[in-house]
């Protein structure tokens, strides 16, 4: 539908006519609602295909306390062998490297 001259008229009044008021008189405001939001994981949108995605592709409990584990073991053998003042640098970075394959 086209808008015609009496709708522009219609619409700025309603937009402008609250600037307009009296000094004394309060300022109200009109409070739109908003509808919630139902999520159709089905559709063919780009959000309903993440949303798809990350719920195929959750992280069991169990893998995630283990790749926890694996950080913890891996952080706690960098900081080791970081600290240890007998290796060389290069030698702290292949042993680096080494731990960051294995934790991959």
């Amino acid at each position: 539908r086209v808008a015609t001259v009496a709708d522009i008229e219609q619409r700025a009044r309603m937009l402008f006519d609250p600037l307009k008021r009296p000094a004394d008189k309060a300022l109200v405001f009109k409070r739109a609602s908003i509808k919630a939001l139902t999520v159709n994981k089905h559709a063919s949108t780009v959000a309903a295909y993440f949303t798809r995605e990350a719920q195929h592709n959750q992280i069991a409990p169990a893998h995630r306390r283990a790749i926890r584990r694996i950080d913890q073991q891996y952080y706690a053998l960098r900081r080791a062998v970081f600290s240890d003042q007998r290796l060389t640098r290069q030698d702290k970075a292949q042993l680096v490297s080494v731990l960051t394959f294995e934790r991959l």
